[in-house]
């Protein structure tokens, strides 16, 4: 009988035990609950608050937006994808093709349209055979005016953040969601290119505009763009005074110079490789060096940075030019 009541003593205690315990442990589960929805209040509030002063919240992508965005692309380990993004009518799918040595009409070039031709990122392989560029993957990115976001939403919706490098292009202002989008490339370390197009177009108009010769608007317009970009950079905070980085350059061009130079660089290695000089009246590029403003350096740096980025990710050394176009496309060559 003394056993009975000490074991049914021993089960009683054991079941007031593990009713504190579940007590507790609710107890427990309730204030992480109200400290998460607390800390979630907070955050709520003073993202509202930062949001009213026009300061933007700054969002990573989750693992699975990641996937997401790798899968949308076709993301390749073994190739260097590159986004051209930019303003509805900016020259985008113009500039895709001119790097891809095309023109409108070509088999395999982009649509190129007054409107925003593109409502989804749209792929396009380089279509030339030597190395490097079969590596090369570029993709035209819709303007940010086409969809009904917010300009901060813009980098994480469109997947810019699984970019090797981006081109950023304008050609009139340089705007918030571009600021957004220099930033985001901060955050993410991704290379980006700010490129100001149609140049030739804007310097014709400015030489109509201010009745000035062509080399005086080119002065201009050059001018003029540097001082305005290094402006709207000090403006956004992304260019202070004792920054260790320089600031991001802006690289003048217009599409048909760099199709020129494209189709000159490959001129250049097919006498190279073959030991045969083409005859003038023969070659395709070349033709336009006289317009040319920063194409040359464009393409030079595009190639120079995705050798950094694919086969010597650990440097940290300057980019400036240090070798040749063509030794920099070589140096692609070696894996």
């Amino acid at each position: 009988m003394e056993k009975q009541k000490l074991e049914s003593k021993r089960r009683e205690e054991e079941a007031a035990r593990r009713e504190e315990q579940a007590r507790k442990e609710a107890e427990e589960r309730q204030r992480l609950a109200e400290e998460e929805h607390a800390a979630f209040q907070r955050e709520l509030e003073e993202t509202n608050r930062k949001l009213a002063k026009g300061i933007q919240p700054v969002v990573l992508p989750t693992q699975e937006e990641y996937d997401a965005a790798e899968a949308k692309v076709q993301y390749d380990i073994e190739r260097l994808h590159f986004a051209v993004c930019g303003p509805s009518g900016s020259g985008k799918s113009s500039l895709i093709n001119s790097f891809r040595g095309l023109k409108k009409g070509d088999g395999g070039a982009a649509d190129v349209g007054i409107v925003e031709t593109t409502l989804e990122v749209t792929r396009y392989p380089d279509p030339r055979k030597e190395m490097p560029y079969p590596r090369f993957i570029w993709f035209d990115v819709p303007g940010a005016g086409t969809f009904n976001i917010p300009a901060w939403q813009y980098f994480n919706q469109q997947g810019l953040f699984i970019f090797d490098f981006i081109v950023l292009v304008y050609d009139n202002r340089f705007t918030q969601i571009d600021a957004d989008v220099l930033d985001n490339c901060r955050r993410f370390k991704i290379p980006v290119f700010i490129v100001r197009s149609k140049a030739n177009m804007q310097i014709r108009n400015l030489a109509d505009d201010e009745q000035c010769s062509t080399p005086e608007a080119r002065t201009l317009f050059v001018t003029t763009t540097r001082k305005n970009l290094q402006e709207n950079l000090e403006k956004s905070g992304l260019c202070k005074p004792g920054d260790l980085e320089p600031p991001p350059r802006v690289y003048i061009v217009s599409r048909e110079c760099v199709l020129d130079h494209t189709l000159h660089l490959e001129e250049q290695r097919w006498e190279k490789r073959n030991k045969t000089i083409i005859p003038k009246e023969e070659k395709k590029g070349g033709r336009l060096t006289d317009k040319y403003i920063d194409e040359e350096q464009l393409i030079h740096d595009l190639l120079e940075t995705a050798y950094d980025r694919r086969y010597a990710p650990s440097r940290s050394r300057s980019l400036r030019v240090t070798s040749t176009l063509l030794q920099a496309a070589a140096k692609l060559n070696l894996g």
